[in-house]
């Protein structure tokens, strides 16, 4: 079952992605000798992340959201990253409890594009989403 992880550096947005894999084998029963074997092997997260979507967009805030793809029970927390020209947001990235699937951006500057991913984390693994690009609106005056 191939898993999707991804290679983070300094906090930023992730820059590689890889498929790896990863199984759970127990008690292996050997016919010629008799024996039975015991062998275990963590697993990682075995979906694929939907890209983020946004909502209620105004000039200085931004509420993201995302799917948990049915498997949330597998997922020890969500992590969002946010990013303006390749520099992370203050508070960025943030750290999500397993069962939370949105995150309010406040203090974002009007007119400004944004790439937002989300990754699902458990302690085998990772998965990212799709980089989504959103802008913050103009301000009012």
């Amino acid at each position: 079952m191939p898993t999707m992880t991804s290679v983070i550096h300094d906090n930023k947005l992730p820059t590689e992605t890889l498929t790896e894999y990863t199984h759970r084998t127990k008690n292996i029963e050997d016919s010629l000798s008799g024996e039975t074997h015991n062998i275990l092997a963590d697993t990682t997260i075995q979906y694929e992340m939907d890209t983020p979507i946004v909502s209620n967009a105004t000039d200085n805030t931004l509420l993201v959201h995302w799917l948990d793809s049915g498997a949330w029970d597998v997922v020890n927390n969500y992590i969002v990253y946010v990013t303006n020209d390749d520099t992370p947001i203050a508070g960025s990235p943030f750290v999500m409890s397993e069962n939370t699937f949105k995150k309010k951006l406040t203090g974002l500057t009007p007119e400004t594009e944004y790439a937002i991913v989300v990754e699902a984390k458990n302690s085998n693994g990772r998965c990212v989403s799709d980089v989504l690009l959103y802008s913050t609106l103009s301000k009012k005056s």
